[in-house]
């Protein structure tokens, strides 16, 4: 938006003075159907323009005064800047071809420019441009399939010039819906503010051309407001003054007294509102607070299932008011706005489904909480007795004909045995809380099934926290015999690991030094299958284990990441979803060997070329962009065309969107799953068993997780100090919120 480039009219040379140029005019589909009047929109380049529509029983004067008056309103100047400059009364439209003038003011080129005044000081504006277009049939004819506009003349810079007409049709987009050559992405993530506006790119004028066809009913709005004289500035006057002046009617003391009432209801609302903020706050500060070393001195978030859910949620919900703020928007109709639309819609409807069924499940649990007991009792007999115990004394024998090293083994199983034990004798103390657990994990699900889930998973890592010991006993010893017998494989090789420079060097070794490494060697391997065959019985225990997690993260990232609010956009109103544009041919005589040759017309001065400097695109925007051409069903008759002699050659396209491909909607979903399996990758497992790696947690719910109380450009992680003032700060914004927009 920052580089503006200056639009000249073209001044022909006089070897070009009966040259035939082409004209291209972006035309609403409904326009057709309207009576004679003004043409209004934006002038885009010297043969190009968007007709916004059409302003009928209105004279030129009154409505250039209109297009002043609304080009001056500082409330506009967004507007304008969005739509890459002001607009202009562009031409005139006749629906009756038979009438030479209809009841338009038809004026010369060169008193029509001394009557219009300079609009805009701005260079990407001109008034030097005037088109007049008529109805290829007569006013009763006008609502047949068949009725098209065509070009009788145009002027630029008081110079007519003969010229061929492409007529782009175009559907006014609904609100919230718009057209976008570039295809809409779901990776938020991803994408900045910047880049999702688009201001990291410069923008061509196919995509000043998308804005301005997207904003044409909101410029229409503001017109018809204008001169129906809704809307006429006039100065503010004070509260005595108009109270002098209008007095209060009866109905004024009532619609007063209703306010003060709904405010007294309001206040407490308010202050009951801030509690809770500030309560999810210094939540917050304790899910961010940092561990000592002997815990891992990571933060509690990141140690625990539910640490990790409750931030999420907390996050979301404190940052609703600020995406709602950025939905107000409704004059902007493209990606950004449809991008804070579908973001805080789809975290809504993700809470909401998640409390729905937290709710839900809370009502079975408080039903069925007998039978529940019942399993969580089943599934620790069956892990302890059945799983464990009884393999563990199998394994004490002869496993599967295995002759293991008797003391040993002994050893193991012993220690292992008395691990369970002292464990089971543990878990037999609490055992007369398991009611008030299961009372809390149900009196969470108010706040959601995630947090139900989250809940189940952590308890499941308590219960199995013995087979976690165990496992990673197993699994460190295993790995250093791994390592010893490699360190004595190559003193046998005569070779000897340089652990600086992380290569494999020669050495020599003396008789003695060979005399020990023979003997450890002998004694390592002779240990190795008893070590090795623990290890993989609690490397299963713990995939079981693990496994069961991984079921309670898959219904996590359900409810986390299922696109719910995208399905019912995709269902309702996949206007707000494009999938780029296309272009269908309305007119049957030309060949499909012309139709690649009429896009490359279209979308060559539209478009810049990928080698061209401003063709400098985001990923996103370097997708492959679905413009196309294609013939269409609708036909036109070229009869209508030939009728007179003086029209100019015309070729009538429609420009419409392209389907999102429903397989879009799931990206986020399908990125997390992907992150899933490629973190439990079987080639990350096989190593692990090979070697006596740890075995991989189940992932962290959310890989980038940024907060709203700082700004996520900056690399560097804020202080402690910084933390607390971003949350005060955050605070006071929540609270002037509440006062600008809850208060009546």
């Amino acid at each position: 938006m920052s580089s503006t480039r200056v639009r000249s009219a073209p001044v022909p040379p006089k070897r070009f003075k009966h040259a035939r140029h082409v004209c291209r005019i972006f035309w609403p589909e409904c326009g057709t159907n309207l009576p004679s009047g003004y043409l209004i929109g934006w002038h885009i380049s010297n043969f190009v323009c968007c007709i916004a529509g059409i302003i009928p029983n209105c004279s030129l004067a009154k409505l250039e005064s209109s297009v002043r008056i609304l080009v001056k309103d500082a409330d506009c100047s967004d507007f304008w800047q969005y739509c890459n400059g002001p607009p202009s009364v562009l031409g005139s439209w006749n629906a009756n071809p038979e009438d030479e003038h209809g009841h338009l003011e038809v004026l010369s080129p060169d008193v029509r420019r001394q009557s219009i005044p300079n609009l805009s000081s701005s260079p990407n504006h001109t008034t030097d441009f005037w088109v007049s277009i008529r109805s290829t049939d007569s006013n009763d004819d006008r609502s047949s399939s068949h009725s098209r506009p065509y070009l009788s003349d145009i002027n630029c810079s008081s110079t007519p010039y003969p010229t061929s007409a492409q007529f782009i049709f175009y559907t006014r987009p609904k609100p919230g819906s718009y057209l976008s050559y570039r295809p809409f992405t779901f990776d938020f993530a991803l994408l900045s503010d910047e880049e999702i506006k688009g201001t990291t790119v410069p923008l061509s004028d196919m995509d000043y051309t998308m804005r301005q066809i997207n904003s044409s009913a909101q410029l229409l709005q503001k017109i018809q407001a204008l001169l129906n004289g809704s809307r006429v500035p006039r100065r503010s006057i004070s509260e005595s003054f108009a109270r002098d002046k209008f007095p209060a009617k009866h109905f004024d003391s009532l619609k007063a007294a209703m306010l003060s009432v709904l405010r007294c209801v309001v206040q407490p609302l308010h202050w009951i509102l801030l509690l809770s903020r500030i309560v999810a706050e210094i939540l917050l500060f304790a899910l961010d607070w940092q561990l000592p070393v002997v815990f891992g001195g990571s933060t509690i978030k990141h140690r625990t299932a539910f640490g990790q859910q409750l931030h999420k949620r907390l996050t979301e919900v404190c940052r609703w008011p600020f995406m709602w703020l950025k939905t107000r928007r409704k004059w902007r109709n493209d990606a950004y706005a449809a991008a804070n639309f579908i973001s805080f819609w789809s975290s809504f409807w993700q809470v909401l489904a998640d409390v729905v069924c937290g709710i839900a499940l809370t009502v079975c649990m408080r039903v069925f909480l007998v039978q529940f007991l019942v399993v969580f009792h089943q599934a620790g007999h069956f892990l302890h007795l059945d799983v464990m115990r009884a393999n563990i004394v199998w394994l004490m024998g002869l496993p599967a004909g295995l002759k293991l090293n008797h003391n040993l083994n002994h050893c193991f199983g012993s220690m292992v045995l008395f691990g369970i034990d002292f464990w089971d004798a543990i878990t037999s103390v609490v055992t007369v809380w398991e009611p008030a657990v299961l009372w809390l994990i149900s009196f969470a699900g108010i706040l959601g099934a995630s947090m139900v889930l989250s809940l189940c998973s952590d308890i499941l890592s308590v219960v199995t926290i013995h087979v976690d010991f165990v496992y990673t006993t197993f699994a460190k010893l295993y790995s250093i015999e791994i390592k010893a017998l490699s360190s004595l494989w190559k003193l046998f090789r005569g070779k000897k690991k340089n652990i600086l420079r992380q290569r494999i060097d020669s050495c020599q070794f003396d008789v003695d030094q060979l005399m020990v490494g023979t003997i450890l060697f002998s004694l390592i391997f002779f240990l190795l299958p008893t070590i090795a065959t623990y290890f993989l019985f609690f490397s299963y225990v713990r995939f079981l284990v693990t496994f069961t997690k991984a079921g309670l993260w898959f219904f996590l990232f359900f409810f986390n990441y299922f696109p719910f609010c995208a399905m019912i956009i995709y269902a309702f109103d996949r206007g707000r979803l494009p999938g780029g544009i296309r272009f269908d041919v309305l007119q049957s005589e030309i060949s499909n060997a012309d139709i690649r040759k009429i896009n490359r017309q279209i979308s060559s001065p539209m478009i810049p070329s990928p080698r061209s400097p401003h063709s400098r695109m985001s990923p996103v925007e370097q997708q492959p962009r679905l413009t196309r051409v294609k013939s269409a069903s609708e036909a036109f008759s070229p009869v209508l065309l030939r009728r007179t002699p003086e029209m100019s050659s015309c070729t009538y396209l429609k420009l419409r969107n392209s389907e999102i491909a429903l397989s879009t909607l799931f990206f986020s979903y399908r990125s997390e799953l992907a992150r899933v399996f490629q973190h439990y990758s079987p080639r990350r497992i096989a190593k692990s068993l090979a070697f006596g790696y740890p075995y991989p947690e189940p992932p962290a719910l959310v890989k980038h997780q940024t907060s709203y109380r700082w700004n996520s450009d900056d690399a560097s992680s804020p202080t402690d100090h910084k933390q607390r003032s971003l949350r005060l700060q955050s605070i006071v914004d929540f609270w002037l919120f509440m006062k600008v927009y809850l208060t009546p």
